[in-house]
This record gives structure tokens, sequence and C-alpha cells, in this order.
């Protein structure tokens, strides 16, 4: 079981790193393009959509919780087998 917890861990950590990466990703492409002249307008559109992924995409223990039930799952239908 620990090291289905461990392995859980890994694949959220992995998937939330790279989802929030992305977002902020987006909110420094808004940032450089108003530092390069376009209008503000961009910089408010594209930061505002960076921090709407953010709080969409922020860890969530209960996805943690599924994915470790997931894995369980399929390792006792493994052993059954």
């Amino acid at each position: 079981m620990q090291n289905l917890s461990r392995l859980a861990r890994a694949r959220y950590t992995l998937t939330v790193t790279v989802s929030q990466s992305i977002m902020v990703l987006i909110g420094g492409f808004g940032a450089i393009m108003f530092l390069l002249g376009d209008s503000v307008n961009t910089l408010y559109i594209l930061t505002s959509v960076a921090g709407l992924g953010v709080f969409l995409y922020r860890p969530k223990i209960t996805e943690y919780q599924n994915i470790i039930d997931a894995l369980t799952q399929l390792e006792t239908q493994n052993e059954s087998k």
C-alpha cells in the first residue's frame, strides 16, 4: 500500500506541476507581450486566463485519493489473475 501511495503521489505531483507551469507560462507571455508594446488588454486577458487556470487546476485531495483507489483496485485485479 505504501508503494502505491508513493506512485500515486509521484504521478499526481507531476501532473499538477506541469499544469501549473503551463498556466504561469501563459501569464508570463501576457507580461512579455505587454512589455513589448501590446495593449494592456492583452496583459489583463492572459493573466486572467492564467489565474483562472491556476484556480481550476489546483491540487485536490479527492483527485489524489481517486488515483490511489484506482491503483489499489488495479493491483488487486492483477493479483487475482
